[in-house]
């Protein structure tokens, strides 16, 4: 049986924007946890919102223990109470956040998608949540078949740009991939992906079009675009790694991210946000848009 055995040089390495000076703090979790205080966080999405998810918790473990609070069977909803600072943290799982019909992720089988009706899963669950975390994955490769309305950029399921990623190495190619980097990419190696911008293009202004609904509301929306510094990481996905010893290697898991690691920027960013926030005194306002 092979054994893999993954090397840690991944967790060495710091985001840090071209051309500036500063450095983004250390995750402080006592300060985090002060500022959530009395609130309640949902982390929205797919299983790339659960990576976000539970590297937060993570993070959070080695000053607080929080009580499991999850009475739904299934994964799509895990919740927990921080008791000392009264925070209680969520997780809704959504793959496409729409009603979505047929969903299956090992099949190339068409899901019937209804764009004008929210997935109540988590719809009919964040109305009293003081933040709410929306990001979207790569669900929208997958093929669908849409029950209300077309929808553009559908892939036909049979080519390598329906499931891949940038960081697959096609060279590699065996199943759904592989992603062998251990170091970032340099400036020079990243690659265009088509795909990736329009979606990026898409999800912007879909974003300032609910800032604006929004704000009539009484909600604020921001947003944390990860899309540049995560482009530059082939170096930290769970590859082969993520499997539990003696499981047979199914795939290279080259979308999610190791825990620690370049996700757990995300949740650094995070917390900058809602420095921002309470220094703005903005925490009479509610939701925060990824």
């Amino acid at each position: 049986m092979k054994v893999w055995e993954r090397d840690t040089e991944y967790t060495k390495w710091r985001w840090k924007p071209d051309g500036c000076e500063c450095e983004l703090p250390v995750f402080n979790p006592t300060r985090f946890l002060e500022l959530v205080r009395g609130k309640a966080m949902a982390f929205v999405g797919d299983s790339v919102a659960r990576n976000q998810y539970k590297s937060l918790k993570c993070m959070l473990h080695g000053v607080a223990r929080p009580v499991n609070q999850t009475t739904e069977t299934g994964t799509r909803v895990k919740r927990y109470f921080y008791t000392h600072y009264n925070f209680t943290l969520v997780y809704i799982g959504s793959t496409h956040l729409v009603k979505a019909v047929d969903v299956d992720p090992f099949s190339l089988k068409p899901a019937r998608l209804h764009l004008e009706e929210p997935d109540e899963t988590w719809a009919s669950r964040v109305e009293n949540m003081d933040y709410v975390i929306i990001s979207a994955g790569h669900w929208p490769f997958r093929p669908r078949s849409d029950a209300r309305r077309s929808a553009e950029f559908q892939g036909d399921g049979n080519s390598e740009d329906d499931l891949a990623t940038t960081h697959f190495e096609p060279e590699y190619w065996e199943g759904r991939g592989n992603c062998v980097r251990k170091r970032p990419f340099t400036r020079d190696e990243i690659r265009i992906d088509w795909y990736l911008n329009m979606f990026l293009k898409v999800q912007m202004e879909e974003f300032r079009a609910a800032e604006r609904e929004g704000r009539e509301r009484g909600l604020r929306f921001r947003v944390l675009d990860v899309t540049e510094a995560m482009r530059f990481r082939p170096d930290a996905h769970p590859n082969h790694y993520g499997h539990p010893p003696g499981h047979p290697k199914r795939y290279a898991d080259c979308l999610h991210w190791c825990m620690p690691g370049p996700i757990d920027t995300w949740n650094e960013l995070l917390l900058q946000m809602l420095k921002s926030e309470n220094k703005e005194g903005s925490e009479d306002g509610k939701g925060l848009l990824y």
